[in-house]
């Protein structure tokens, strides 16, 4: 898996990094989009960083007064804050003022008892541990809430089966069923090479109502471009339609916008 790093965020062009979230957000239609009851499903196409989605989305969620829960398999909550507080969303505060929560299974089990056999995940019961304690942290939350998954294939690094982390997955998405200000944003690593990661990549999209995929540029390196976001829309809908942007990463900011029209900021 391909670790995010550590990728600044911040406008060149806009004092409020928020402002930049939103900007991004507008570009790629998600501003005002209720995602209640929605599973969204972020694709990284091995080779490429899907991180700065992530937090694109959380960010997001925090301004419709939507609490966080951040499930963090693959990157830490502390690299997690790093990203978002760049984006205008400042985890560390929203976890002090109980609107969000993250949940790192190295940080609650294993450095709480020094054994590594707890995130085992061939072990059925740990798994069950894991989603229990995410059921608790989500049932603490009044009102709309978001659960976000970072990333759902490490449990399959971690031992379990597709199997066992798709069991998992829809018992994620039966909490749905009872809260309907749930939404669900599952990150899946895929590798072309990497049998299990195809299953479950391909799963997650099977079920999801939205899907976002981010990959690297097919030619190579760009100086104007790092790579591409496909989005698909009411996946479930004859009115499904695919949308393509290209986005730019750099040490001060992140920028979506339509292929072929890049342009110098100043």
């Amino acid at each position: 898996l391909v670790a995010t790093g550590n990728v600044r965020l911040v406008s060149s062009t806009h004092t409020d990094s928020g402002e930049m979230a939103n900007e991004v957000c507008t570009s790629l239609g998600l501003t005002g989009k209720d995602l209640s009851g929605k599973l969204v499903q972020i694709v990284e196409a091995h080779g490429s960083d899907a991180g700065f989605m992530t937090g694109i989305l959380m960010w997001n969620a925090s301004k419709s007064d939507t609490a966080v829960c951040l499930l963090a398999l693959h990157n830490s909550g502390t690299h997690h804050q790093n990203v978002t507080k760049r984006l205008g969303f400042n985890l560390r505060t929203a976890i002090d003022s109980k609107t969000a929560v993250v949940l790192d299974p190295f940080d609650t089990y294993v450095e709480k008892t020094g054994n590594f056999s707890d995130i085992d995940f061939r072990n059925e019961n740990n798994l069950k541990r894991l989603f229990f304690d995410v059921k608790e942290a989500l049932g603490s939350f009044p009102g709309k809430k978001c659960l976000v998954v970072d990333d759902l294939s490490d449990l399959l690094c971690l031992g379990a089966d597709v199997t066992q982390v798709v069991t998992f997955l829809q018992c994620c998405r039966a909490l749905q069923e009872t809260d309907r200000g749930l939404a669900l944003v599952v990150c899946t690593h895929r590798s072309e090479e990497n049998r299990d990661q195809k299953l479950l990549a391909d799963f997650v999209a099977h079920t999801a109502d939205y899907r976002m995929t981010i990959a690297g540029l097919k030619t190579g390196f760009s100086a104007t471009v790092t790579g591409s976001v496909e989005i698909v829309d009411n996946l479930e809908s004859d009115q499904s339609a695919s949308r393509l942007f290209h986005f730019k990463l750099s040490d001060r900011q992140v920028r979506v916008f339509a292929p072929g029209s890049v342009g110098i900021r100043t």
